[in-house]
């Protein structure tokens, strides 16, 4: 039995590591032949109004439905499921380009800002308050994708208006005034701090919501659950972005892709690309624990990768830092905007087909 699990154990790095590489040759093809500007503008901004509908796919249908393409076999599945996200990311690509980004083209950082925002908060309504309230009034898995999906938008553009600022930006020539919502906060400052709590609400994943002290979570069930591991996400986000941005003294832009960005590509890596199997014999927490300081060891790495890679794609020699961000911005770009929703394509779409053959 024991023989049997080590080989079991070698044959999920083994695909997990021949996937990456799959999916990285499939990235560099996809970045290689894009523009920088349109890569940083309209394939970024396309590619991410498909990541809220692959959330919602993969975690809440388990990819299922819809069920006339949840029921096929590999590669059909694969392929049906890749191109029904597409087209879903397209009507909402030309819904929010509008709404959100009032017509002004190519999508500018404004935009893609709150397309960023978008996966944050989706993130938060579906494995966090599993779609509380809207369980209540229907548990059937497309109609909750539904409702969940479009007040994850609706929410975000709340949030995005009420706390965002771009003011700073103005001047640039990628600034378009009427669509900054001129919020309580600088830009930076907003964003570093969501993707902070998006990289805590991964940490709360990867050990089960087990770091929640029993007497906050009550019954284990909506909505206290949610609220509590909320309150957890926002205490150690804001901890971790007081740490860095205010007593390390890190850039917020250089903090968010360097750390809470590549922490969760990190995340990526060891826990979906590894079949959700990676440290199996462990307990929770302690299981959840190693994998997040494993993917946070991993996140310099990642960062030294893909910065590497962005001159070599683009042809570009781009900068570092302040003013433009060049580097950083790629590197996020690359990272959550084009390689994520790839992996969740090879993962959970294709299932790791032709590496992981079905059974039956």
């Amino acid at each position: 039995m024991e023989h049997q699990s080590v080989d079991s154990d070698k044959s999920i790095i083994k695909t997990g590591v021949i996937s990456l590489g799959i999916i990285l040759c499939v990235v560099a093809l996809i970045l290689a032949f894009s523009d920088y500007d349109f890569f940083s503008t309209w394939l970024v901004f396309f590619f991410m109004c498909g990541v809220p509908s692959q959330l919602v796919i993969t975690m809440q249908m388990e990819t299922l439905y819809p069920d006339y393409i949840g029921r096929l076999r590999q590669p059909v599945k694969g392929i049906l499921m890749t191109l029904f996200t597409a087209a879903l990311a397209a009507v909402v690509a030309c819904i929010l380009f509008f709404v959100v980004g009032q017509g002004y083209g190519p999508p500018s950082p404004i935009l893609i800002t709150y397309m960023i925002l978008t996966v944050i908060v989706t993130f938060w309504i579906i494995p966090v308050m599993e779609s509380w309230p809207f369980t209540l009034i229907t548990r059937h898995p497309v109609f909750l994708g539904v409702i969940s999906l479009t007040f994850s938008y609706s929410l975000a553009l709340l949030i995005f208006r009420i706390f965002f600022d771009f003011s700073t930006m103005a001047g640039s020539p990628v600034y378009v005034e009427e669509i900054d919502p001129k919020g309580l906060f600088d830009a930076s400052t907003a964003i570093s701090f969501f993707v902070t709590s998006n990289a805590m609400v991964l940490l709360l994943l990867l050990t089960r919501m087990t770091l929640i002290p029993g007497w906050l979570a009550r019954s284990g069930k909506q909505p206290g659950l949610g609220l509590a591991a909320t309150l957890v996400v926002f205490l150690l986000g804001l901890a971790c972005w007081i740490l860095f941005t205010q007593v390390i003294g890190m850039d917020k832009t250089m903090y968010m892709v360097r750390v809470p960005v590549c922490f969760i590509f990190g995340v990526f890596l060891v826990d979906p690309l590894m079949q959700h199997e990676a440290f199996g014999k462990l307990g929770q927490p302690l299981r959840g624990i190693v994998l997040a300081l494993v993917a946070f060891s991993l996140a310099p790495f990642v960062f030294i990768a893909y910065s590497a890679a962005g001159p070599v794609l683009t042809g570009l020699d781009l900068s570092s830092g302040a003013p433009g961000y060049e580097v950083e911005l790629w590197v996020a770009n690359a990272l959550l905007g084009i390689t994520f929703p790839v992996i969740v394509v090879m993962a959970k779409y294709f299932e790791f087909w032709p590496l992981k053959r079905e059974r039956g």
